[in-house]
């Protein structure tokens, strides 16, 4: 993209698609044209203050820019912000306090500098003086901004750990993180996490995934401050923090009047005499009780030109435990036939579903991806014969090391990541 600065059309992408969701969100009848007309309007500069950039450099026409019309309100009380100056490569803390004027303060979605949340770590590689923009929104298409200043210095001698967290590939909620960089430290280190949800583990290795699917959903999005705190050889320690933002897709399915549950689990299933098994914990993030009553299975074969084939059954056909109890969590063993499947199925989606007691039906889904054998992988060239010898040895020891057979991709680059292979 020669015109665009990348991170222009980023932050662009990013506040058209909040604005969207928050849109659908609040939305009401008498007023889309009104809304369709307020889209043609110059808002632009709201954009161009979240991404940093001067436009005009970029030759940007704002008139051709598509935004919402929005109303500039009083939310933000304060922004603390932990240090200041602060070192470069250091993190450091930066918090809003607010208060939504119009609505539920769980409605307020949050933009400090470059980072989605609230609160959030931001660091810098270079001194100088650094401007940081905050943004404060709520339903209703209305946005408080205000702008701070951080000094940051060159401090040679100081000890950091630049870490970074990223949205996993593999499941919507779980986070990589990644110690990029140190200063200070060296030799053979150990790594003690804190992911921010009172979750702790140690590594031999600067990498860690954690699922946050268990989190509470009260609020638009939730964030979390995750630590690691390295050890060197000769017992020197220094600290690193990255903040990791998850839009509350349920609480927000729930808002929009379709309520969901999530579940956390294995897409790859295990295969036992017949019996497809795969664990899950399904938590119930309502303040009521959900007995879950039935389940629709949709069969997708493996030929995509194929039409899939649908069942209904009983909840019960799936999993034992249907009842979950108001904001608690079930671990369960998710179970099913192989005399289910209609003949050459792939994968298999199951919907299971239950009723609040304001009468409307509550889901949650599974996409599974059922395991096969080198021959059928092959024949549905769903596979390819691997030659490479040392990927066939870490294949191998993944095996030995996850206590299965189906080894992903993104799982050897993860225990690559770790250390283990």
């Amino acid at each position: 993209m020669n015109i665009f600065n990348r991170r222009a059309v980023l932050a662009t992408l990013i506040i058209i698609a909040f604005g969207i969701v928050v849109h659908f969100l609040t939305r009401s009848e008498k007023k889309p044209a009104e809304l369709e007309e307020a889209v043609q309007r110059e808002n632009a500069h709201i954009v161009e203050e979240l991404s940093g950039e001067e436009w005009s450099e970029y030759r940007v026409d704002k008139s051709k820019l598509k935004a919402y019309e929005i109303e500039k309100k009083k939310f933000i009380r304060d922004v603390i912000i932990e240090k200041d100056p602060v070192c470069a490569g250091e993190d450091f803390k930066v918090e809003v306090i607010a208060s939504n004027t119009e609505g539920a303060d769980s409605e307020l979605t949050y933009r400090i500098g470059r980072q989605f949340g609230n609160p959030v770590i931001l660091r810098y590689a270079r001194s100088g003086e650094k401007v940081i923009h905050i943004f404060v929104r709520n339903a209703r298409e209305n946005v408080d901004h205000r702008k701070i200043t951080v000094r940051v210095i060159d401090c040679p001698d100081k000890s950091y750990v630049y870490l970074r967290a990223r949205f996993s590939s593999e499941r919507p909620d779980e986070a990589d993180f990644e110690v990029a960089e140190m200063r200070g430290l060296s030799g053979k280190c150990s790594y003690r996490w804190d992911f921010g949800d009172g979750s702790t583990l140690v590594t031999k290795s600067g990498f860690a995934t954690h699922n946050y699917g268990k989190r509470k959903q009260k609020q638009f999005s939730s964030t979390f401050i995750v630590t690691v705190t390295v050890i060197d050889e000769i017992a020197r320690e220094a600290v690193g923090r990255a903040s990791i933002s998850f839009p509350n897709v349920h609480w927000m399915s729930s808002r929009m009047g379709h309520p969901i549950i999530p579940v956390i689990y294995n897409r790859f299933p295990e295969q036992k005499g017949g019996i497809y098994e795969v664990d899950v914990t399904i938590k119930n993030i309502y303040d009521e009780d959900i007995q879950l009553k039935d389940a629709q299975a949709e069969f997708r074969p493996c030929d995509s030109t194929v039409a899939p084939e649908f069942g209904i059954y009983s909840a019960k056909a799936f999993i034992s435990k249907t009842f979950l109890p108001a904001n608690d969590i079930v671990n369960d063993r998710l179970t099913f036939s192989e005399k289910m499947l209609p003949p050459s199925t792939c994968n298999v989606i199951i919907k299971l579903s239950g009723e609040l007691l304001d009468g409307r039906t509550v889901t949650g889904s599974l996409y599974l991806t059922l395991p096969m054998t080198a021959e059928e992988a092959l024949e549905t060239k769903r596979g390819k014969v691997v030659t490479d010898k040392e990927l066939i040895r870490k294949i191998r020891k993944a095996r030995a090391i996850l206590g299965k057979e189906v080894i992903t991709p993104a799982e050897i680059r993860r225990l690559e990541r770790e250390g283990k292979l």
